[in-house]
C-alpha cells in the first residue's frame, strides 16, 4: 500500500478488520477521511496515520497464544495468565477513555447549539418586542383617531339636537328639500 489510498469502504474493511457499518461510524465520527467520487461512491482514505489511529496495536507476550491456557470453565479465571488480564483491562480502560471523549464531544456539540439557539432566541425577541411596540402604537393612534371621530360626531349630533323643531318658537316650520324645490301648494300633495 503506498503512503495515502483511496479505497472503497468493503476495501478498508478488509484492510482494516471490521466491518464496514464499523468504517462507516468511523467516517461518521470524524475517525477517517471520506470522499465520494464522480460516480457518487464513497471513497476511504488509507494512509499510514489513519491505520495508526482506527487499528489498536495488539499487545503480544512472549508466550504464543496456543500456549496459554484458556478456562474450562465459565467461571474458572485462574488458569488465565497475569498478562492476558493486563490486556483486557488496559483494552477496557482505553474503551472507558475513549466512550468518556466521546460523550464529552457530544456534551460540547450540544452545548454549542445550546448557545446558538439562546442567542438566537434572544435576537428573535428583541426584534419581536420591537414589532409589538410597533403595533402597540399603531393601535393607540387607531384609538385616537377613533375616539376624535366620536367627538366630532357627539358635536354634530348635539347642534342638531339644539335647533328648534317646534313652530311655537316663532321660526317657520322646516320643509323637506323637495317641498322648497318644487313648491308645494296643497295639503293634498302631502299625501294627507
Amino acid at each position: 500500500m503506498s503512503d495515502h489510498d483511496w479505497v472503497t469502504v468493503s476495501e478498508a474493511a478488509t484492510r482494516l478488520g471490521m466491518t464496514k457499518d464499523g468504517v462507516r461510524k468511523r467516517i461518521e465520527r470524524g475517525k477517517i477521511t471520506a470522499t465520494r467520487d464522480n460516480t457518487g461512491q464513497l471513497r476511504v482514505s488509507l494512509s499510514s496515520s489513519t491505520l495508526s489511529t482506527v487499528v489498536r496495536p495488539v499487545v503480544m507476550s512472549q508466550t504464543p497464544l496456543s500456549a496459554v491456557p484458556m478456562p474450562q470453565n465459565p467461571g474458572d479465571d485462574k488458569m488465565i495468565p497475569a498478562v492476558v488480564l493486563e490486556v483486557v483491562e488496559r483494552e477496557r480502560e482505553r474503551e472507558r477513555a475513549d466512550h468518556a471523549r466521546q460523550l464529552a464531544d457530544r456534551d460540547n456539540l450540544h452545548l454549542g447549539h445550546i448557545e446558538r439557539l439562546m442567542a438566537q432566541a434572544a435576537a428573535e425577541r428583541s426584534l419581536f418586542l420591537e414589532r409589538v411596540d410597533a403595533a402597540e402604537l399603531r393601535a393607540e393612534a387607531a384609538e385616537a383617531r377613533a375616539a376624535a371621530v366620536d367627538e366630532k360626531l357627539h358635536q354634530i349630533f348635539s347642534r342638531l339636537l339644539e335647533r328648534p323643531l317646534s313652530a311655537g318658537s316663532g321660526a317657520e316650520p322646516a320643509r323637506p328639500w323637495w317641498a322648497r324645490w318644487f313648491g308645494q301648494t296643497k295639503q293634498s300633495d302631502l299625501g294627507g
